[in-house]
């Protein structure tokens, strides 16, 4: 999954499978939201954003923290989530951080 953000690249400390792993984790969760109007129609709600925003910004990084930052916010959509994809409920808050991680500025 190589279609990352330019801006957010500091490889030199960041795992290139982990990080691999934690984008698709946040992918899978925007798939997951909208794959179900209700969740999807939250979301939009929250977020600000209109439907035609979402093509854009799905490889975007700190779009894909967003996105796992919704879904922390919600124990009972983590737990849904986490059942239907496999995935650790625990796995999503260091997979948001790698996110993070990766997208600070060199040298913090």
């Amino acid at each position: 999954m190589r279609n990352r953000a330019d801006s957010c690249r500091n490889r030199s400390n960041i795992d290139e499978l982990a990080l691999d792993h934690a984008q698709s984790v946040a992918i899978s969760a925007l798939a997951f939201i909208a794959k179900d109007l209700t969740r999807f129609g939250r979301f939009i709600a929250l977020t600000g954003l209109s439907r035609d925003d979402f093509a854009g910004l799905v490889h975007n990084p700190n779009f894909q923290v967003a996105v796992l930052d919704h879904m922390l916010g919600d124990e009972s959509l983590l737990l849904v989530f986490a059942s239907e994809n496999g995935v650790a409920p625990s796995d999503v808050a260091p997979a948001r951080d790698l996110l993070i991680a990766d997208c600070a500025p060199k040298g913090r």
